[in-house]
């Protein structure tokens, strides 16, 4: 089980998109995993036949631990994984080519382990009658063993909860990674109201040439890079209490799903064209929204954004997403009345407010790095 986002201890193991016995490819997807950010479609690590799987959909699996394996032409597995796990075996011992067999996905699938459940026969029938998960179920009798009560228990609070909403896994390991940033980090918030006028125009000239759809998204990711770049401490880390210098611009940008909100990544963005950014974004947001993520497209952001002006949203003050120092909150785009050389005129204008960590930038730092954003905004051409 590889671990597919920083400080990531286990994985909810989904489903298997290859079967026992067949062939793979190296860089193939091989299975889905459900992290603490979202469903995330891992590849193969080589390519061979894959071999003795031992998880099934629901799973909840340790980082490190050995679930299957994948073996070379010429090679068959030990009869179980124990020994790969305790690094008791030197190495996988070789066979004639006609020894390697293929199983079928239903032996593969009656030899995969099943949680034990410590509860007696009665209570299982009960359960069942019921349709109440006992894996769902810490016990309250000797050993962890579920007792009656802690079944009616359950059955109660289903029955008097029937109208509440439910809270997936990684919605509510969502709500605490930001609730400890919000906790621990000093927040402080930065407002500029722009003349969005020029980036309009650009936009509008820009996609003439652009065949995919461009947003101001886009557009914002683009210039926050440019920005980031001259000012580099807004695109540190705090780590362990240092303030760790990132060498790239990794700039994710936030999508709202049904299970919370989930941040992909776009990678080196100073070393992107504007096509190239839109093409990636509208890549990772569809498939965020599908639960199509890749391993590592959800890794190493340095800086985020996040837009609900799409939304009506005016402003907002956005959570950092650890262990970033800042996240960039856009409202929406509205035409106001504004003074301009002693008249009243119409101008379409824009909110951008950025939270900031203050163990990281300061007060200082974070004016110098939005008047940078800024005058970008309203001097795009």
């Amino acid at each position: 089980m590889p671990a597919l986002s920083p400080g990531q201890e286990t994985g909810i193991f989904l489903e298997w998109l290859k079967q026992e016995g067949d062939s793979i490819e190296k860089g193939e997807p091989l299975m889905e995993v459900e992290t603490d950010k979202a469903n995330v479609e891992v590849e193969a690590p080589a390519e061979g036949t894959l071999s003795n799987i031992s998880v099934k959909p629901g799973d909840e699996i340790q980082v490190g631990e050995v679930i299957a394996l994948i073996l070379e032409d010429g090679e068959y597995a030990p009869a179980s994984l124990e020994s790969v796990e305790k690094n008791e075996t030197q190495s996988i011992e070789k066979a004639a080519p006609q020894q390697t067999q293929k199983s079928d996905s239903s032996e593969s699938s009656e030899n995969c382990p099943t949680k034990k459940i410590a509860a007696s026969p009665k209570i299982k029938q009960y359960a069942k009658k019921e349709g109440i998960d006992l894996t769902a179920i810490k016990g309250s009798g000797p050993s962890g063993a579920i007792l009656m009560e802690d079944v009616q228990a359950v059955q109660s609070q289903q029955e008097t909860g029937v109208n509440d909403f439910s809270v997936s896994k990684g919605w509510q390991l969502m709500a605490d990674r930001l609730k400890e940033s919000w906790t621990s980090a000093p927040h402080f918030s930065l407002i500029r109201n722009l003349d969005a006028g020029s980036m309009v125009a650009y936009k509008n000239q820009i996609q003439a040439n652009i065949a995919k759809k461009v947003t101001y998204t886009d557009l914002l990711v683009q210039l926050a890079a440019v920005s980031l770049k001259e000012h580099p401490r807004v695109n540190a880390s705090l780590i362990d209490n240092r303030i760790v210098n990132n060498s790239e611009i990794n700039i994710g940008v936030a999508v709202a799903t049904e299970d919370g909100l989930i941040v992909p990544v776009i990678h080196k963005v100073d070393e992107l064209s504007l096509e190239e950014i839109t093409e990636l974004r509208a890549d990772l947001v569809a498939r965020t929204q599908q639960g199509k993520l890749r391993s590592g497209e959800m890794d190493s952001g340095t800086f985020t954004i996040s837009n609900l002006g799409m939304l009506g949203v005016d402003s907002f003050n956005a959570i950092i997403n650890p262990p970033q120092s800042a996240i960039l909150a856009v409202g929406k785009l509205t035409d106001q009345v504004v003074p301009m050389d002693g008249q009243a005129v119409i101008r379409p204008m824009l909110s951008v407010n950025a939270s900031f960590d203050h163990r990281v930038v300061d007060g200082a730092r974070g004016a110098m790095f939005m008047q940078t954003l800024s005058n970008l905004i309203e001097n795009l051409s």
